[in-house]
């Protein structure tokens, strides 16, 4: 059954009217509130999702805007779950065990030894491609050097360099 217009309008003067009454008693009654959402929100899932998708287009600057506020404000957080989540999918390591780490290299690179605040860049987490198994922190150049050096043929390398080897003479 769907309100008419007049049972509309007066519904938005008597809400105008007691708005604060009303919030009021949602906040004393929220869990309740909650309960009900959820269960209506089972009930009628595609209901739901049009009145989202409506809302969403209606107030597309205004969620904009929201998450550049969101993001602005939570920026040194948001880079830290971004490197927390990048640790744990691609290495499945945490946050302490990469601090361990850098701990125990003295937060240099395990090949050049550079340390970290000559780089622009943190260290890299080194693993083998083949197990997933990680093995140490690397800089960005050391680690794109290892990496090709892994995946070709290291002696036509080592012949080009032989061949073209100048005399020190």
């Amino acid at each position: 059954m769907k309100a008419t217009e007049k049972q509309k309008a007066n519904f938005k003067k008597y809400y105008l009217l007691n708005k604060e009454k009303i919030k009021e008693y949602k906040r004393k009654n929220r869990k309740y509130f909650n309960e009900y959402s959820a269960t209506y929100r089972k009930r009628n899932p595609e209901l739901t999702k049009l009145i989202n998708i409506k809302y969403r287009i209606k107030n597309k600057d205004k969620i904009k805007q929201s998450a550049k506020n969101f993001y602005l404000k939570n920026i040194e957080k948001i880079k830290i779950a971004k490197i927390k989540y990048a640790l744990r999918t691609k290495y499945n390591i945490t946050i302490e065990k990469y601090d361990e780490m850098f701990k125990s290299q003295k937060g240099k690179c395990a090949i050049c030894e550079r340390h970290q605040n000559t780089m622009n860049k943190p260290l890299n987490v080194d693993h083998n491609h083949k197990t997933g198994k990680v093995r140490e922190l690397l800089c960005v150049r050391c680690n794109m050097v290892l990496g090709s050096y892994e995946n070709s043929d290291t002696n036509k390398f080592e012949a080009y360099l032989k061949k073209h080897k100048e005399k020190l003479n």
